[in-house]
């Protein structure tokens, strides 16, 4: 579905696609809590808020730019690289590996995957509240 707050009510674990690949599995109070994939991010930034308690916790609307690529014939490297505003040269060249953020939480993406040990990365919010 591309209703986020429906899923959001009777989902117990979330994956999200771009171009036919998963780029975020996780069980959905940690999906909404912690995005990790920056077009997750972007997905959730756009849910429409009907209360002053949501519009508080709703995170700034992440606008992607760029080209939208063929589904036919997708780019090389992550296919969201084309319109990601935290691409790096690898997002263009090599498929990202499989990453666990936290319990049952995977993401494919190049930003995590070179993560140090003693890194958390829980330590930054990115969370977006009780939106219901």
């Amino acid at each position: 579905t591309h209703d986020l707050s429906l899923m959001r009510n009777v989902a117990h674990r979330v994956a999200i696609m771009y171009l036919g690949k998963i780029c975020e599995l996780a069980p959905a109070v940690e999906f909404f809590e912690r995005p990790y994939h920056p077009y997750t991010k972007m997905l959730l930034s756009s849910i429409p808020v009907v209360s002053e308690e949501e519009e508080k916790v709703k995170p700034e609307k992440i606008v992607s730019k760029g080209e939208i690529p063929s589904p036919v014939n997708p780019p090389p490297g992550c296919r969201f690289h084309t319109r990601c505003m935290e691409r790096n040269g690898i997002c263009s060249e090599a498929l990202p590996e499989l990453v666990e953020v936290g319990e049952g939480h995977l993401v494919w993406c190049h930003l995590y995957g070179k993560r140090r040990k003693d890194e958390d990365p829980l330590d930054k919010p990115r969370g977006h509240g009780p939106l219901r």
